[in-house]
């Protein structure tokens, strides 16, 4: 927004779109990190932490029509390659439940402010 930066692709992914007839490339950990810095005291900042450390592109491409078929390829690239992709998910999957149990105890915390325990049910939910 400020165009302050330049978008940059990396060399190795530059090199997958050689010889492809469509790409796709997608930023996920930069974008995250923009993110990031616009909600530093968000509700979900754990959360979001945790999957700009989890993610970092997404790359597709497809070949050429080769008379019969077109083939293509779809890969969402992790940060921590080393580790099994469902321990990364599982990890990430726990940092947005708790983030949400903590943003729904905020939520009955701040009604419970509004409409005290005397108040009728049926008032409270109205």
């Amino acid at each position: 927004m400020a165009k302050t930066t330049k978008a940059v692709i990396n060399k190795d992914v530059l090199d997958k779109f050689k010889g492809k007839s469509t790409v796709f490339y997608f930023d996920i950990a930069n974008t995250l990190n923009s993110f990031a810095k616009d909600s530093a005291s968000g509700n979900y900042h754990h959360s979001l932490s945790s999957a700009k450390q989890a993610f970092r592109d997404i790359i597709a491409t497809s070949d050429n029509f080769d008379g019969k078929t077109i083939k293509a390829s779809f890969e969402i690239r992790m940060q921590n390659e080393k580790q099994n992709s469902l321990v990364t998910l599982t990890s990430l999957l726990t940092d947005i439940a708790v983030d949400m149990n903590l943003q729904a105890k905020r939520q009955r915390d701040v009604e419970e402010k509004l409409y005290p325990g005397s108040v009728p049910a049926i008032i409270r939910t109205n």
